[in-house]
């Protein structure tokens, strides 16, 4: 992440996932992304969680648009879409 956003902003994001305790189990991938199969445990955590968003700098999930609940969309559209 420190590679899309500054060190601190990704700092505060470690700290709020830690406050909030989140955690999900995705031992048993139900969903396979034929794409690249190494990413499928993010489609789980998407589906588990029911996340709004899914950040993600790679071209083959970001080509998905959408997936369950969750839009996928690159670290800069995600920044400009929250800057205060």
């Amino acid at each position: 992440m420190v590679k899309y956003f500054p060190k601190e902003n990704v700092d505060e994001f470690i700290r709020l996932l830690k406050f909030e305790d989140i955690n999900y189990d995705v031992a048993a991938l139900k969903n396979h992304f034929e794409k690249d199969p190494k990413d499928s445990f993010l489609l789980d955590l998407v589906e588990k969680s029911g996340a709004e968003y899914l950040v993600t700098g790679d071209k083959a999930l970001l080509s998905l648009g959408s997936f369950k609940s969750a839009k996928i969309i690159s670290p800069t559209v995600f920044e400009d879409k929250f800057k205060k």
